[in-house]
């Protein structure tokens, strides 16, 4: 007997095709609060200052603005020390960040783990706090000419501050951490096996590594590249503290236009430029290697450095290496034929020895301006002078006795919780989505969200800025809640989606089997065990907020002030000893937040 067959009905196909087109357009619900929000706070504030930027005073549209950028000296000047500034300090980090990120990615787990804690050291610490160390190091008084005159090396102190080496020097400080971490997430996926192949099949050390380790390493390196240049573009901080006219920037223009001459289309003209290049550069990188290492993507790292189809661009990089490496071995054997004259033993025998002094002098340039501010702290100076002399708390007494900072204080921690709560309310929706549903162009929808933290953030400031100061929020509390937020909302969405790619999914569907609804199921199952996951996104968004001044100086007010702010006020009329104290407690804090939200993400 023949099975009975369901009529055809049209109708129910009609439904299936109905229910497969709501759930395509349900898919993509829970991006839409992080989208609209980086929209109206993010993207049309960018399009606002394109449009200022082509205006004149009378809101026509003119390129009287570029033009007197391009037919003035002094800004010409400002263009080039900000390219100059921004490329000398992404080939330095590079330059000394990849040894360290080598060692890192190939020693033992228990090394790398205690190298990564005195690396992260000064990411944890306000980069403010940092470039008044380095003021005080430097300093006429500081540490370095101290040390030098009571060697007997000079006689009288050395000119080390308001000078471009200066500003160099405290530039690679502050961004070599992020080239290194981020070169080091690339080079940890890399089979080690890799080396030993080529070195059975007759390379020597130097060929394995010009011609198969660093080639894979690229991507680290072009994404580092790309992070410390867009960084250094609008760093404002160090060029004003530690540097003279000579050494001023475009941002430090995009202040003084904000501040005395209030010329608004100019300004814009002037981030306009800033902002451009930022994206040029993001064009470049994922044009030759893609956004895996900036995403958050699991990289494949056995691929090679340019993207398949450039065949022109991997003949030549094979071919640069490949002198690179010949270049090495030669000097490799003038080396060891030096040194056996001299009966010293050799590179080979040498081992990894040269390597682990450059990393221990890289590791102490990193500890140092950091760590010096302790001493500094308990000093009975009145000024910050090396070397400290006696022991007192009064610094730390004056400084939690003090209404102006503890108001300070109060605010950043408000305004930190806030913006940390804002962000997991709209970056953890987004991250599931992202996660778990097949969206279309999800991978632009996730550059845009992470775009925030990659372009300069005084672009993002002065276009937000143009936009709140037209609907009255300017000045207010829910106005840095809104700018630091633009900056959080990236962290979490990263730190989400990372924290999800292992979590296992068949959890969630056993839950609903047995009865439970989606929101149930995430209640009971999805939300605890990624709970720890959740607490570091939220204390990374945190640390984000709590140490953002760019944003307090352009929106925020007389009566709104937050613990950057007194700093930076404070660090620009006079090195008093609290400074020392404050920072101190800002990288105990700091410390403590991030070292719990690391812990918090291991566990997961």
């Amino acid at each position: 007997m023949m099975p009975a067959t369901t009529p055809y009905d049209p109708s129910m196909t009609a439904v299936a095709a109905r229910k497969a087109r709501w759930s395509k357009r349900a898919a993509i619900l829970p991006l839409l609060p992080a989208l609209v929000f980086l929209v109206a706070f993010f993207a049309i504030p960018a399009l606002f200052i394109l449009r200022l930027s082509v205006a004149d005073g009378g809101g026509q549209l003119s390129a009287v603005n570029f033009s007197r950028l391009l037919e003035t000296p002094v800004y010409l000047r400002l263009l080039a020390n900000t390219f100059k500034t921004a490329f000398f300090t992404t080939v330095i980090c590079l330059i000394i960040g990849y040894p360290l990120a080598y060692v890192i990615a190939t020693t033992t787990k228990r090394a790398a783990l205690i190298i990564t804690f005195i690396v992260l050291i000064p990411m944890w610490t306000s980069y403010l706090s940092r470039a008044i160390a380095w003021l005080t190091m430097l300093g006429r008084r500081g540490a370095v000419n101290q040390t030098l005159t009571q060697l007997g090396i000079i006689d009288r102190p050395l000119e080390l501050v308001y000078n471009y080496p200066a500003v160099l020097t405290v530039m690679v400080h502050g961004f070599l951490p992020l080239a290194v971490i981020t070169m080091v997430a690339v080079m940890q996926n890399i089979d080690p096996n890799l080396r030993k192949a080529a070195s059975t099949l007759g390379a020597s050390a130097p060929q394995a590594f010009w011609r198969v380790y660093f080639p894979i390493s690229l991507p680290g390196v072009a994404a580092g590249a790309l992070l410390v240049f867009v960084g250094s573009l609008g760093m404002f901080i160090t060029p004003i503290l530690i540097g003279s006219q000579q050494e001023a920037t475009i941002a430090q223009a995009i202040i003084e236009q904000f501040d005395k001459a209030f010329d608004l289309n100019f300004a814009a003209a002037l981030v306009a430029i800033l902002l451009f290049s930022t994206l040029l550069c993001l064009a470049l990188f994922n044009a030759t290697t893609g956004t895996e290492s900036l995403t958050g993507s699991p990289p494949d790292a056995n691929r090679a450095a340019l993207k398949p189809g450039s065949r022109q661009g991997n003949r030549i990089l094979r071919t640069v290496l490949g002198g690179i490496a010949r270049l090495t071995d030669l000097v490799g054997f003038a080396i060891d034929a030096v040194l056996r004259v001299l009966r010293l033993p050799t590179v080979d025998r040498m081992g990894r020895w040269p390597l682990r002094v450059a990393v221990a002098a890289i590791l102490l340039f990193i500890m140092v301006p950091t760590l010096i501010l302790l001493p500094l702290s308990l000093s009975q100076n009145r000024f910050m002078a090396w070397p400290p002399s006696g022991f007192t708390l009064g610094w730390y007494e004056a400084f939690f006795t003090s209404t102006k900072w503890r108001t300070a204080t109060v605010t950043s921690i408000y305004l930190g919780v806030l913006s940390a709560g804002l962000a997991l309310l709209l970056g953890v929706p987004a991250a599931f989505a992202l996660s778990r549903r097949r969206i279309p162009f999800s991978a632009l929808i996730l550059a845009f969200i992470t775009l925030p933290i990659l372009v300069p953030h005084i672009t993002v400031a002065v276009g937000l800025y143009y936009v709140l100061a037209r609907i009255g929020l300017l000045g207010t509390d829910l106005s840095i809640l809104i700018g630091h937020t633009i900056f959080a909302l990236p962290y979490v969405v990263v730190t989400v989606m990372a924290v999800l790619r292992n979590y296992d999914r068949r959890l969630d569907q056993a839950a609903w089997t047995l009865g439970a609804s989606p929101i149930v199921a995430f209640r009971r199952v999805t939300a605890p065990i990624i709970a720890a996951g959740l607490a570091a996104a939220f204390l990374f968004a945190f640390i984000q907020s709590f140490d953002e001044l760019t944003m307090i100086l352009f929106m925020g007010s007389a009566n709104l002030t937050t613990l950057p702010k007194e700093l930076w006020s404070a660090a620009r009329s006079s090195l008093d000893p609290t400074l020392a104290a404050v920072s101190t407690l800002i990288l105990l804090f700091v410390a403590v937040a991030m070292g719990t939200a690391r812990s918090l993400q291991k566990k997961q």
